[in-house]
């Protein structure tokens, strides 16, 4: 009885374990047949993935890297097409000649209308044949250039003082004329003008009236400062008045600044 019960029981152990090694083949396999058919579908999805990704990368300008400089395209030749451009660009300035340049200076004085002067002055009255005066005093004057050419109106004012015997010798002149001015090198101009209008002479005299005729011709010249619009002035000129029915000559000499606008 004991020996047949011990077979029975070896009998169950060993069907028990042939069962667990059954099963444990059958999860191996299937475990395999998963991995084999999982895998080939991840492989032939991954190509496709990969290549549509990269196709909108190139599509959409956001997914592609920023460029701090923009590289234009180059020509046959291998030089960058800003150079050619540049070339290009000249080639076509120079074909089109002088008419695409700017527009040179019209006339040789600069172009200002208006100058306005104002000097000491040195002026010898020759009152009559037996007496005469040196006297100083001011220049001014200011002429008008009409579009900045040689020929201009002119407009001057003297006033000059001295003493005799206690008293104040005053000269007092104003005239109205035309001038004509040259260009010469290194910005200098000379100039030549003619002026008339009246003058007038005091103290009172016992020979005659205080006013009278007065004239003007002389010359100058104008040398340029380090600024365009000022100038210094050298001039001379000769006087001609007539006092107590006597026509005087006299010299004047003047030196200042030329104001230019």
């Amino acid at each position: 009885m004991r020996r047949a019960g011990r077979l029975r029981g070896d009998l169950a152990m060993r069907q028990s374990v042939f069962l667990l090694g059954v099963i444990v083949f059958l999860a191996g396999t299937a475990g395999a047949q998963s991995n084999g058919t999982v895998s080939p579908a991840v492989s032939d999805v991954a190509p496709a993935a990969i290549s549509d990704v990269a196709t909108s990368q190139e599509a959409s300008p956001e997914v592609a890297a920023p460029q701090l400089f923009a590289v234009a395209a180059e020509p046959a030749n291998g030089a960058p097409a800003a150079l050619a451009s540049g070339a290009s660009g000249a080639d076509s300035a120079s074909s089109q000649g002088p008419t695409s340049r700017a527009p040179s200076v019209q006339s040789v004085f600069a172009t200002y209308n208006w100058e306005a002067y104002i000097g000491y002055t040195f002026f010898h009255f020759d009152v009559t044949p037996s007496f005469s005066k040196n006297t100083n005093g001011l220049n001014l004057s200011v002429q008008y250039y009409p579009r900045t050419g040689a020929f201009g109106i002119d407009g001057e004012g003297v006033a000059t003082f001295a003493s005799v015997a206690n008293q104040t010798v005053k000269f007092w002149a104003g005239m109205g004329g035309g001038r004509y001015r040259f260009a010469a090198p290194r910005g200098i101009e000379i100039w030549v003008h003619g002026l008339v209008g009246g003058a007038k002479f005091l103290p009172q005299t016992a020979l005659g009236g205080q006013t009278g005729f007065a004239y003007e011709t002389g010359a100058g010249v104008d040398v340029g400062a380090f600024n365009h619009r000022l100038a210094f002035r050298f001039a001379g000129d000769m006087i001609g008045t007539r006092f107590f029915s006597t026509n005087q000559f006299s010299p004047k000499f003047s030196a200042g600044i030329v104001f230019k606008y």
